[in-house]
């Protein structure tokens, strides 16, 4: 199996997965019928829809090129969205709704 039908596999397992997911929560058994899994090609694209603040991605990437360590990533994040990264108060309490905010994995 080359890597393009590999990842072909990952896709439509994925694919699958979120169908059944859709059906289950299409029941109404849960607070929510929408599937929240935030879909994402890396690490960076993940933060970015997790926080929901548009451009960070571009940011941690250009921190991983730099060869910046992921911890210490951390602080000149958090310094771009103090100094006005955020915009609206709302995008500033999406930060803190988000799971597992405090382990944000940049």
């Amino acid at each position: 199996m080359n890597s393009s039908e590999y990842f072909e596999m990952l896709q439509r397992g994925l694919d699958g997965a979120l169908d059944v997911a859709k059906a289950a929560r299409s029941r109404g058994l849960d607070p929510t019928t929408d599937v929240e899994v935030p879909l994402a090609v890396d690490l960076a694209e993940r933060v970015e829809k997790l926080i929901g603040i548009p451009g960070i991605a571009v940011r941690i990437r250009e921190m991983e090129a730099e060869g910046l360590a992921e911890r210490k990533r951390l602080l000149p994040l958090v310094l771009i969205l103090q100094k006005g990264g955020l915009e609206r108060a709302s995008q500033r309490s999406s930060l803190w709704k988000t799971p597992s905010a405090h382990r944000l994995p940049f």
